[in-house]
């Protein structure tokens, strides 16, 4: 490795051409990335904690896009054991009724993973989640440009993994859009 890395500098030194520089860079950029990411996120350290808050969200793009993430809940010795599907409800003043499922499909590939974490937060049973619901649902009042009086309705549906015939609903949750103050 590092004498690759030298044999790889001394061609930059002797002969730089556009794609040696090239080259460099993206490996720069790649192990920089993958430090950046490989930071806990629970750290002590401020400014340890300040590289990751500041430099995160730029790398996590290029981590998610080239599939270098890890997770390690693969080798955990409490697996998955549900499957969590959301559903929102809408309905319209004019008694248009639609339904949109939220999937990792219907998700921007950059922010899958995030969205997912969110995701697991909301599927938690108590009152406190129940408000964070409730809040999730405003944000797509304007997120999803409903018009002003649409009821909204959030619906989660929590499948077995080991047995895909055992699921629960819960419909814990509904808002209205916020009407226009005259």
């Amino acid at each position: 490795m590092l004498q690759g890395i030298r044999v790889l500098l001394h061609s930059i030194a002797m002969g730089s051409t556009l794609k040696h520089w090239i080259v460099l860079l993206f490996f720069a950029l790649h192990a920089f990335s993958i430090g950046v990411e490989s930071i806990p996120s629970d750290v002590e350290n401020p400014l340890t904690r300040g590289v990751r808050f500041f430099f995160q969200p730029m790398t996590n793009m290029y981590i998610n896009a080239t599939a270098q993430w890890q997770n390690w809940n693969l080798f955990a010795p409490d697996p998955f054991k549900e499957s969590i599907l959301f559903t929102v409800e809408s309905l319209t003043p004019s008694g248009t009724l639609e339904s949109r499922a939220i999937t990792p499909h219907s998700i921007p590939w950059y922010s899958r993973t995030n969205t997912f974490k969110f995701f697991r937060f909301l599927s938690r049973d108590g009152e406190k989640y129940v408000e964070a619901r409730r809040a999730f649902l405003h944000s797509l009042c304007t997120r999803w440009d409903f018009p002003p009086g649409t009821l909204l309705h959030l619906q989660k549906r929590v499948t077995q993994v080991l047995d895909p015939m055992e699921s629960r609903e819960f419909a814990d949750v509904s808002v209205s859009c916020a009407l226009p103050e005259s």
